[in-house]
């Protein structure tokens, strides 16, 4: 059934709970050319694997999808090849739907977050007096108690996305390599690469260390200072956490490259003399 012609007491398919009634439906509308972050993301069929979704879905940027273990929101999903968000004309309507406690629903074959409450939240659907004159004793908890972690960036976020990330690159041909490697010590290694040809779809990047391949990361951290300069979204900032201390000499050897082109990422003038400096000074 489409979300919105669902009601209260609706029953529908959950991943923790089974069958479960729909206790509350929050309702969104929107003019879409004055309400930009309000766009849909459309999640095209088998964006995320074979037969996921089974039809394209558009989620709000802000709804969460489970990939494996984990919550991604949508406006990270964006590839701008299989995942995107363009603007749609006229009014964009949205029907959220709660449960008893935070879940997972199948819709299209795939796994899709329940509302979450938290201070302020439930003030941004249109409807939310029904909700109090409903429920009156409701008290909305002190943050969203979620169902499944939702990392914001890092090796989890990373994880996620990849294989998301691999089946959009299959589809395009890489452009030239943009970015810099902004920051690098022994334990952490900074920057960012962007592909101009597919501006939203985040790069996958080798970190290497003379021939030695130390990992392999996405550049899919948000970084507002990119967001602003017109690097896609964002959303191409990477940071490498080591498992064991670097040779600070050895960093003269340090090579980020993308691993679909092998072009390589420069240091940034700051960072070459911030090595050159600690050198001499270790001297």
């Amino acid at each position: 059934m489409p979300a919105e012609s669902l009601a209260i007491g609706d029953l529908v398919v959950t991943r923790l709970g089974g069958v479960q009634p729909i206790k509350w439906l929050g309702r969104q509308q929107y003019e879409s050319r004055q309400n930009q972050t309000k766009i849909p993301v459309r999640i095209s069929a088998g964006a995320l694997g074979r037969g996921l979704p089974r039809r394209d879905l558009c989620v709000s940027p802000g709804h969460s999808i489970l990939l494996g273990n984990t919550l991604v929101l949508a406006s990270a999903l964006i590839n701008g090849i299989t995942i995107s968000q363009d603007m749609p004309d006229g009014l964009v309507a949205y029907a959220n739907i709660e449960l008893d406690g935070h879940d997972c629903m199948l819709a299209e074959g795939c796994w899709a977050e329940s509302f979450a409450d938290g201070p302020g939240l439930r003030g941004q659907f249109h409807n939310a007096a029904e909700f109090y004159e409903r429920y009156p004793d409701d008290v909305p908890p002190a943050a969203p108690q979620l169902c499944a972690p939702r990392p914001q960036a890092g090796p989890a976020l990373d994880a996620a996305l990849r294989p998301v990330a691999a089946l959009a690159a299959a589809l395009v041909k890489p452009g030239k390599l943009a970015g810099f490697i902004d920051f690098a010590e022994p334990d952490r290694i900074e920057g960012w690469a962007h592909d101009p040809a597919n501006p939203d779809l985040p790069v996958l990047l080798e970190i290497r260390l003379g021939d030695a391949l130390l990992a392999t990361l996405l550049a899919c951290d948000f970084r507002a200072d990119l967001a602003q300069a017109g690097m896609g979204r964002g959303r191409c900032a990477f940071c490498f956490k080591t498992a064991q201390s670097l040779d600070l000499a050895s960093l003269g050897a340090l090579r980020v490259r993308c691993a679909a082109t092998g072009e390589e990422l420069a240091m940034t003038g700051e960072c070459q003399a911030a090595i050159e400096s600690k050198l001499s000074l270790a001297a």
